[in-house]
């Protein structure tokens, strides 16, 4: 059986470049990641390690992964 698991989407706004990383990597108490408007809506989004970043275009995805 595959699992899924959790990636956010985001366009970083220095470099214009599309990430994606694991939203366990995320500090969801810090990034306020729920009711996004738009797709220019500016967030920061905080990671555990401490690091933060710029962020547009935020979404949530769903990636299937083998075990």
């Amino acid at each position: 059986m595959k699992l899924g698991a959790i990636w956010i989407s985001y366009i970083n706004d220095i470099d214009g470049k599309r990430y994606r990383t694991r939203e366990q990597n995320i500090n969801l108490d810090r990034s306020l990641l729920d009711d996004i408007r738009g797709q220019d809506e500016k967030r920061f989004i905080f990671f555990n390690d401490g690091s933060q970043v710029s962020a547009r275009n935020i979404c949530r995805e769903i990636i299937l992964e083998p075990n």
